[in-house]
């Protein structure tokens, strides 16, 4: 009875854990065949996603090598054209020479139906550098003879300092230099702007393309919707005459080069212009001779 008992028992024991066993062996066979069956699709993914990643990364490397794409910037047409709207720039010494700036005035009905005189012109660099010339001397030189005054007293102040002491007193030689390179600037960089500017004219073909209308309260610079009026009445025009120029000052920024030569009527014409002037503008007009 013991025998067959543990006999039983021990078959018992082997049968369970065949049975086991079968049943991991059908579990893994199974499983074995889903990751066959799934592995295809998983390879078919891979492939598919792995595509777009070797194409952006080619896409990368050709924009490294090419560099980003950037449209190239349009130059504006101050920048293209230093002298775009007839314009010269008067007193401004930092940088070269722009296009004259917007400055439109409302009123321009007004103007509807009153006679005018029209003029299209050019400028050469010498007539340009006369003409800044001129608006220098009139607009920047009483300015600079005033400063350079003050700086002369002070300049006479230090060097008195200096003189008077017994021992160098250092700061006063140094303000002695800062003043004598003030003064120095105050007469070097209008000179260089007009050179500057004269240099500039040089590079550009002479077009006579620039207008000018000259009323008898007003002046108009370009036509149509670039036009720009300017009215006496507003204090800012100051021209000044001369036997082969008008030149026009817009306030101490502006000035227009306008030459006698290119007034088609000739001598009669620009005596019309001068009355026209002379009568709006009163003291704001000169003739310089």
């Amino acid at each position: 009875m013991g025998l067959e008992s543990k006999k039983d028992t021990f078959e018992d024991v082997l049968s369970e854990e065949y049975l086991e066993k079968e049943i991991d062996i059908d579990t893994f066979l199974s499983q074995d065949k889903e990751q066959e069956e799934d592995s295809p699709q998983e390879e078919k993914e891979q492939e598919k996603a792995e595509i777009p990643v070797a194409e952006t990364e080619e896409k990368e490397t050709i924009e490294q090598e090419e560099g980003p794409s950037e449209e190239e910037p349009v130059p504006s047409q101050e920048e293209s054209d230093p002298i775009a709207t007839q314009g010269l720039v008067g007193n401004r010494f930092d940088q070269n020479p722009v296009g004259q700036e917007t400055d439109f005035s409302e009123g321009g009905n007004e103007l509807e139906g009153k006679e005018f005189i029209k003029v299209v012109y050019g400028f050469t660099a010498d007539e340009v550098k006369k003409a800044l010339q001129i608006f220098q001397k009139f607009t920047l030189y009483k300015r600079s003879m005033i400063y350079s005054l003050i700086i002369a007293v002070l300049f006479f102040l230090y060097l008195y300092r200096i003189i008077g002491s017994q021992n160098a007193d250092k700061f006063s030689i140094f303000m002695c230099v800062v003043i004598v390179s003030a003064l120095a600037f105050i007469w070097y960089f209008p000179l260089m702007h007009i050179k500057q500017v004269v240099k500039s004219v040089v590079s550009m073909e002479y077009k006579e393309e620039y207008i000018l209308k000259v009323y008898d309260s007003a002046i108009a610079v370009g036509e149509g919707t670039s036009q720009n009026l300017f009215f006496y009445r507003d204090g800012k025009i100051k021209v000044w005459e001369d036997q082969e120029l008008f030149v026009i000052g817009n306030g101490k920024e502006r000035v227009f080069a306008v030459p006698k030569r290119c007034v088609e009527g000739g001598k009669e014409e620009c005596r019309r212009i001068s009355s026209l002037f002379q009568n709006g503008l009163g003291d704001n007009y000169r003739y310089v001779g």
